[in-house]
């Protein structure tokens, strides 16, 4: 794990910390059906807020909500903010370093979320079924 997140550069030179709230969870999001269609009303529990780099705000709601769904995940990915020309390799990468050192993610929780018959075999083919970004 420790060469991983050596290789896996946590943030590019130059971004700018935003308020993180690190627990986007279906426990925290308000929703409410208005003409028709869900839609988020408001976010509550703010006391585990922090600032940092804004794609990890992405690991608990690509856990929770996405699961591995690639459309799932790119079209949350998107609508939080990040230009579909970023969904790459090294967006991957990221996420699973900020997956490995979320404050709330347990990666037995997060390998129970992988099927046995799924052949991973290490943590590149983990992040490749969890951030099926590309």
């Amino acid at each position: 794990m420790a060469d991983y997140l050596g290789e896996s550069p946590l943030f590019e030179p130059g971004f700018r910390l935003v308020l993180l709230h690190a627990d986007v969870t279906e426990e925290h999001v308000c929703v409410a059906r208005e003409s028709g269609r869900w839609t988020m009303t408001g976010l509550v529990d703010f006391g585990d807020s922090l600032l940092g780099h804004p794609d990890y705000e992405s690991v608990s709601p690509g856990l929770d909500l996405a699961r591995g769904d690639g459309e799932l995940l790119r079209t949350l990915l998107v609508a939080n903010g990040t230009p579909e020309e970023e969904l790459t390799v090294d967006l991957r990468h990221r996420l699973m370093a900020y997956t490995l050192v979320h404050q709330y993610v347990k990666l037995k929780d997060v390998l129970a979320l992988i099927p046995a018959s799924s052949g991973a075999d290490g943590i590149d083919e983990l992040a490749e079924i969890l951030w099926p970004v590309v």
